[in-house]
């Protein structure tokens, strides 16, 4: 997973506040990107944060990928 979509520091703390962005290295993102990969191709979703929170309380690996994303921050 990937976050992208950058936005600057006000408008990405506004939206962190409603869990519409994250801030990692001192930047804030508006979307994810998930890559997975199959046996035959690589699937990419680029998801806004409200969507990929609703998908990660459903999935445990994709929750604990994100965590590990965010260790440092």
């Amino acid at each position: 997973m990937r976050p992208n979509c950058f936005t600057d520091h006000n408008h990405g703390l506004n939206l962190s506040k409603k869990d519409e962005a994250i801030k990692v290295g001192g930047v804030f993102f508006s979307f994810i990107e998930v890559i997975q990969r199959n046996k035959k191709k690589i699937i990419r979703q680029n998801l806004p944060f409200k969507k990929f929170y609703k998908l990660a309380k459903k999935n445990i690996y994709l929750k604990n990928l994100f965590e590990k994303l965010l260790i440092n921050e």
